[in-house]
């Protein structure tokens, strides 16, 4: 009897082939999920979002590039500062960030084409979209 049970132990596969070919195939399963789930569109090229108003100068490209931060100022005027954030006031869906209370603000995730987005916010989103397109006119690359 022992002897039996030896030989069938031994036709087991061991747990590290188990998760060898469990854990790569979870993986995929997981990666088709988001890929079903995200919107493709929200992954446009550059080009695609160009928005005319927006003007960056290649000083702005090369302090982004040497500094790793670039600040522009006036680039929604007053008025359009408070549309948009009036509007994103009035959004319903904001969530406390992080999972552990680490952070005090809340955040939502918007896109251009939601119902409840104002025209203010849309307007901001629009411009925000349009920085790596003005950024990749004024000779900014990406070094990764």
């Amino acid at each position: 009897m022992a002897r039996f049970w030896r030989q069938t132990l031994r036709r087991i596969p061991s747990w590290d082939a188990c998760l060898a070919l469990v854990v790569p195939a979870g993986c995929a399963g997981m990666l088709a999920e988001a890929y079903t789930r995200t919107a493709i569109g929200d992954a446009e090229p550059a080009a695609a979002c160009a928005f005319a108003p927006l003007a960056l100068s290649a000083a702005n490209a090369e302090t982004l590039t040497r500094r790793g931060l670039v600040v522009v100022d006036d680039v929604l005027s007053a008025g359009e500062l408070a549309a948009a954030r009036r509007d994103a006031a009035t959004l319903a869906r904001f969530s406390p960030a992080g999972d552990h209370g680490e952070r005090g603000d809340s955040v939502c995730w918007v896109r251009g084409d939601d119902d409840d987005v104002g025209a203010g916010l849309r307007q901001a989103m629009r411009l925000l979209r349009g920085v790596p397109d003005a950024l990749a006119r004024r000779g900014y690359e990406v070094i990764t």
